[in-house]
């Protein structure tokens, strides 16, 4: 037996043309690799030159949907696409919070379908009114420009008046805007800004120029829903799902007189992901430096005496992390730690105090995702410091490769207890796809739980070195123990 598969809920209209709706989410999910189950909205008379006529699905009828699938089908997320009635709308609104009780984890994406991508109306005032309720209620809102425009009231004119509109939405819904940007006129790139209270992302994308464009939409936010069951996070799921949209509408065929259907490409390629930034990100940079020796066994430490001991046995690369602590005792400690790498040829990482490392000399400072945006980096690449960023998935690595960095972690890769991690243990095939993503962009080494009996999985990814914490620090003999581990690395990483 094959394992079982996620399961997602396509709650939307049946496209008679096939290329939207329920038809394309059916073919989405499946070419996803996940199981998709469906309650149908409404039923549409269209092809490919538009919509001739609509009409909901009976209350009863759209509840009995939902009844049999909360029975035996229970979802890893939801994707809401167009609504037939207000009482359906309602209906949602009265279930959503009692589903969320029951299965936790629930991903729900909201595309909400008040004009298609043609340009069709596909929904009338009061229940364009009515899709706000369900706003606060929802992981995500994907509105394309006119869908945001009639959302907010706000006249969308270019990124900067869709990225305050869409602020404007986040009000409503309080989780998540992802504003599509398709249709704004710019004839080179196609950006695309995720919208929360922590951030604002973007997504950039050269513009595909197809007139076979038929359900992009729908195709958008069920992938987002597919990748979000399959326990991607947000962030990431809107990569994949772009990236897999980039692909479709480069593969769409004609079907008919009017606008053409999208392929169903399979797994995004890494060709096809988006640039990636955050909105306060800065702008591009010169490579920093590069790393002169190899990465090999990277012990992370707290201790500036072990830090020292490492060194003198030949640590080629060792970092000090200290998270606490008065700044006198921190500044010293530094300024130890940058000497013992000048004495012994060690290239010591300073995590996070990013000032105190470039008025010490260090040869080069490690940083987490939070810390990019407070960091001056401008200034570190000008003091010719190296520079090390933690990564979590597909969506930081991609923001973090436009930073050009000396090198990335990739990681958790095992559970780990040695500090609160912002995500999911991300195993050996994750991190094999990370790999893949870097490419010879700059060196990788692998973090988190890594015990010397995975090497040999680990070294298989294409990574050039592992960052060890506990199986160094809490050894009897740490120093012994690093030189064990470096040597079994060694060995299996050649």
């Amino acid at each position: 037996m094959t394992e079982p598969r996620s399961r997602v809920w396509s709650i939307a209209g049946s496209d008679s043309g096939g290329g939207a709706g329920i038809q394309a989410d059916l073919a989405t999910l499946v070419d996803l690799g996940v199981h998709p189950c469906t309650v149908i909205s409404c039923i549409t008379a269209q092809n490919s030159l538009g919509v001739q006529a609509r009409q909901a699905v009976e209350p009863d009828m759209f509840a009995a949907q939902l009844d049999a699938l909360e029975a035996d089908l229970p979802p890893a997320a939801i994707k809401i696409g167009l609504l037939g009635s207000l009482g359906q709308v309602q209906l949602l609104v009265q279930r959503l919070p009692g589903w969320r009780a029951r299965w936790p984890g629930l991903t729900v994406v909201l595309d909400p379908l008040t004009a298609s991508s043609s340009g069709d109306s596909l929904a009338d005032v009061e229940l364009q009114d009515g899709l706000k309720q369900l706003l606060p209620l929802v992981d995500l809102v994907t509105p394309n420009t006119p869908e945001l425009e009639q959302l907010t009231g706000h006249r969308i004119t270019s990124t900067d008046s869709a990225r305050r509109a869409a602020q404007a939405l986040l009000k409503a819904t309080g989780k998540g805007v992802l504003a599509k940007g398709g249709h704004l006129e710019d004839a080179a790139r196609s950006l695309d800004q995720w919208i929360s209270a922590k951030a604002c992302w973007w997504y950039q994308q050269p513009r595909q120029n197809t007139p076979h464009s038929h359900g992009t939409g729908c195709t958008l936010s069920t992938a987002i829903a597919a990748f979000c069951a399959q326990n991607w996070p947000l962030e990431d799921a809107i990569l994949l799902a772009n990236a897999y949209l980039r692909r479709a509408l480069a593969q769409a065929y004609p079907t008919g007189q009017g606008s053409g259907t999208l392929a169903r490409p399979g797994w995004p390629a890494v060709a096809d992901f988006a640039q990636v930034r955050l909105a306060d990100d800065p702008q591009e940079l010169g490579a920093f430096p590069a790393l002169k020796a190899p990465i090999g066994v990277y012990p992370v430490v707290a201790d500036i005496d072990l830090l020292e001991a490492l060194c003198a046995a030949g640590a080629t690369t060792v970092q000090l992390r200290l998270k606490s602590g008065e700044a006198a005792v921190v500044k010293a400690a530094i300024e130890r730690a940058v000497a013992a790498g000048q004495r012994h040829g060690t290239q010591v990482f300073i995590n996070d105090h990013w000032q105190w490392a470039i008025d010490a000399g260090a040869f080069g400072v490690h940083l987490g995702q939070d810390d990019v945006a407070e960091a001056d980096l401008p200034a570190i690449a000008r003091a010719g410091l190296r520079l090390g960023l933690s990564t979590h998935g597909h969506a930081e690595l991609a923001r973090a490769l436009r930073l050009r960095p000396s090198y990335l972690a990739l990681g958790h890769v095992f559970a780990t207890q040695t500090k609160s991690m912002p995500s999911q243990p991300q195993g050996l095939r994750r991190l094999a796809m990370y790999r893949r993503q870097v490419g010879d962009q700059c060196p990788t080494l692998a973090i988190g739980g890594i015990k010397h009996l995975h090497f040999a999985e680990v070294a298989a990814t294409g990574v050039e070195g592992v960052a060890l914490v506990t199986a160094v620090t809490e050894a009897a003999d740490p120093v012994a123990a690093w030189q064990q581990l470096n040597q079994h690395w060694q060995e299996v990483g050649r």
